[in-house]
């Protein structure tokens, strides 16, 4: 679990002596005086397979904005292994009808 909201993460992963691909250490954050993460840490490793799930307002894409460097938590770090890159696609929204 990361985060006090309910944001679940799961791993499979093989390599449990690489270094860690993404590294993140007693992050938090929070957004008008609501706390998204308090002192949240994880660690993904190559050939690791993630997902991360959560309800509407849990903090997810404010987590990819921590990674993606987008946004700066509050305390704690972020760290990418160098030479490692993270792809991304957006949310978007579309008015209804013009899907």
């Amino acid at each position: 679990m990361l985060g006090k909201a309910g944001i679940g993460l799961t791993s499979c992963g093989r390599h449990a002596f690489s270094p860690p691909v993404l590294s993140i250490s007693g992050v938090s954050k929070s957004f008008a005086g609501r706390v998204l993460f308090k002192d949240a840490s994880m660690q993904v490793n190559r050939g690791d397979r993630i997902g991360l799930v959560g309800v509407n307002g849990a903090g997810k894409t404010t987590l990819f904005s921590l990674i993606l460097g987008q946004d700066s938590p509050d305390e704690g770090s972020v760290s990418l292994q160098r030479g490692a890159t993270v792809g991304f696609l957006p949310q978007e929204s579309a008015p209804a009808g013009d899907e």
